[in-house]
């Protein structure tokens, strides 16, 4: 009876600071939003997080950490920004300078480089294709990343941005729309409401984005497919095999007395 007791209270003991250890780590992560930036349809940066480092942390904040962090020379070389009559705007993104570009945070566009971007927002800035008449039309599923086990299915919905005769943004289902995973179009197809069931193989994050017959700024969702185990699960068994490992030397001892 005192060998159960023992055994037990070690691995309550121990199940309770695997848990504190996983609380703690997660306490020590830094407040971030993603950044992604798209050049002519093609992703340059996919859902890069950055530090939200101050509570007027703002568009252009985000993108300089982005081009500091991961452009060639920085953002003194890809990223440059100005304010004019209607506020601070991009006059430079990932090196381009031909000033047809485009932001959005949370998928719904913004006024200015000066509106806040708070901690787990995602800040997409694009260029455009079509550099004349703009007709890109901006796209996001409904999902920036997610996590599933392997073969599990996973549905997105892809929506759209427009507008209508008086300039107000309208939010609409893409339809008919092909699914790329890592740049390699799929069968997968978009149905009238825009919905799209896929499943992926284990152990890899997969770029999911989307294509159609007409321009688009491509939407995108980061597919995490785990492998068969997770770290809950080997630090459960971790657990069991400590106290099985004391249950046993404690046995050991008794016999010897």
């Amino acid at each position: 009876m005192k060998m159960k007791r023992l055994c037990a209270a070690i691995l309550v003991i121990v199940l309770a600071f695997c848990a504190c250890t996983v609380v703690f780590a997660s306490s020590l992560q830094p407040s971030t939003a993603t950044v992604t930036i798209i050049s002519k349809g093609e992703f340059v940066l996919k859902n890069y997080k950055v530090v939200v480092s101050t509570d007027n942390f703002n568009i252009d904040d985000a993108l300089k950490a982005a081009h500091d962090a991961k452009y060639d020379g920085g953002a003194d070389k890809g990223y440059a920004s100005a304010t004019g009559d209607y506020g601070l705007y991009i006059t430079k993104l990932w090196g381009d300078t031909s000033g047809a570009f485009g932001y959005t945070v949370n998928n719904k566009m913004s006024s200015g480089l000066s509106d806040k971007v708070s901690a787990g927002d995602s800040v997409v800035a694009y260029i455009y294709s079509d550099a004349t008449a703009y007709s890109d039309k901006y796209t996001y599923f409904d999902k920036n990343s997610v996590t599933v086990k392997a073969n599990e299915e996973v549905t997105l919905t892809l929506s759209g941005l427009g507008y209508d005769e008086n300039w107000q943004t309208v939010v609409s289902p893409l339809a008919d729309a092909t699914i790329t995973v890592d740049g390699e179009k799929t069968e997968y197809q978009t149905d009238s409401n825009g919905k799209v069931t896929i499943s992926l193989k284990g152990g890899k994050t997969y770029t999911v984005s989307a294509s159609a017959d007409t321009l688009i700024v491509p939407p995108i969702c980061l597919v995490t497919v785990e492998k068969s185990g997770s770290a809950v699960v080997w630090i459960v068994a971790g657990a069991v095999l400590i106290v099985i490992g004391v249950g046993m030397l404690v046995a050991t001892k008794k016999k010897k007395q």
